[in-house]
């Protein structure tokens, strides 16, 4: 069973902790010398996808984090705090998370924890053993990012316009999703030194009431200006989070 890291911004470590997020697109990452334009269908078998290109020949490319039943582990923004001191040069801290200042555990360790560990770490410094969150892939598929549907949308755990983190009386017609509102080029005002961390911060935000409209606000976001008009190929991975 193969084990991959992926990072994760708060915003989303959030309501997959509350098993609201059960998917996620990651763009795929074609051969330098192919384009996306030039793929017009590809299929998933395994952790492999083939895809039929104009031009050929056909390309064969392996998802990154694996295939059905696979496991990933979530880097997200961290830090040790709380530093305790006992016997001679040895020491213990709790591992916080940013995404919603939880202190799962504590770590314990010797006189270079003081040193190396100070302040908020981004989510790709995040070492195996600090992770909390392990997700095993339910479901692996391949398509183009504006073929997502509804229903995949609202496996994404976009952010709602609801109060209560667990979703308890919220709507999707009556409340809505979420969306930065003019968010291109628009600086966050947060310390974060996690580039995705979405809406912390915005002066202002929108709502939609489509998931699969809300999705499409968020990945031209997180991947620029045209990234969507680009209607690349991505991963689609299902998951469900597990104990370790």
């Amino acid at each position: 069973m193969k084990s991959t890291p992926m990072l994760m911004s708060g915003p989303l470590v959030v309501p997959t902790l509350a098993d609201l997020k059960t998917h996620t697109c990651r763009p795929v990452m074609l051969p330098r010398s192919y384009e996306h334009d030039e793929v017009y269908s590809a299929f998933v078998d395994g952790a492999v996808a083939t895809l039929s290109c104009d031009p050929g020949p056909h390309r064969q490319v392996r998802c990154p984090f694996g295939t059905v039943g696979d496991r990933i582990w979530i880097r997200e923004t961290w830090r040790l705090t709380d530093f305790a001191s006992y016997g001679h040069d040895r020491y213990s801290a709790a591992v916080e998370m940013r995404a919603d200042n939880a202190r799962p555990f504590r770590k314990e360790g010797g006189p270079e924890m003081l040193n190396e560990y100070t302040g908020w770490r981004p989510s790709i410094h995040m070492p195996r053993w600090a992770s909390r969150l392990t997700l095993e892939i339910t479901d692996l598929s391949v398509f183009r990012v504006q073929d997502i549907t509804e229903e995949t949308a609202r496996r994404e755990g976009l952010p709602r316009n609801w109060s209560d983190d667990s979703g308890d009386g919220w709507d999707p017609e009556e409340h809505g999703y979420l969306t930065p509102a003019g968010f291109f080029g628009e600086d966050t005002g947060d310390d974060c030194p996690e580039c995705m961390c979405m809406w912390k911060g915005k002066r202002s935000v929108g709502v939609v009431y489509s998931a699969r409209e809300a999705f499409q606000v968020w990945w031209s976001h997180i991947y620029g200006a045209g990234s969507w008009a680009a209607n690349p190929w991505v991963w689609g991975i299902g998951f469900k989070r597990v104990q370790e």
